[in-house]
């Protein structure tokens, strides 16, 4: 109840444009808000319309990063078509993501059972995990591939650090490079 708009903050603001966020913001695609208690950028996660929790990126000198406002075990989901999602090691990465694919952010390189009932809402499903992770990108696919058409891809780097058409020129080329069946 204490979120204010991004407009609020000017870092909060700045970091939600460096994410790529801003756009799909301001098209109501996705919500964002500021904890001014906590100095957090939070991502709003949503299922259905409805909020179901809330991540916050700290933007000053927190020790603790990232925080979990509630406690849903839900990660962030971003619907954008109905065949194919890429799982992505956090929200940023996902909102990247997004411009082209459906798109969820776990928030580390966990899948808990609940991303597991959402990710099989679909047909596809592409495991992009920041480099250094890639080996429990494999094990993902592996956990889904049972019940879906999943590729691990390896990633030059994170993707939040791209942009948008970069995403979407990187995934379109590698990943058919492996098909775990």
């Amino acid at each position: 109840s204490h979120f204010t708009s991004i407009y609020s903050n000017q870092h909060a603001y700045e970091y939600f444009e460096r994410m790529n966020a801003i756009p799909l913001f301001k098209d109501r695609e996705i919500r964002l808000m500021y904890d001014p208690k906590q100095d957090r950028a939070v991502f709003v996660i949503q299922r259905g319309g409805s909020v179901v929790d809330a991540i916050g990126r700290a933007i000053g000198k927190n020790p603790m990063k990232w925080y979990r406002y509630g406690n849903s075990s839900m990660s962030f989901l971003y619907r954008k078509c109905k065949n194919t999602v890429v799982v992505t090691e956090d929200i940023p990465s996902a909102i990247t993501v997004s411009y082209t694919y459906s798109a969820m952010g776990l928030m580390g390189t966990q899948l808990s059972d609940t991303d597991m009932r959402d990710i099989m809402q679909f047909k596809n499903c592409i495991i992009a995990l920041d480099p250094d992770a890639h080996s429990k990108g494999l094990q993902m696919a592996r956990r889904l591939s049972p019940f879906m058409n999943v590729q691990a891809v390896l990633t030059p780097d994170d993707l939040k650090y791209f942009k948008p058409h970069e995403v979407k020129d990187l995934i379109d080329g590698i990943k058919t490079i492996k098909l775990l069946n």
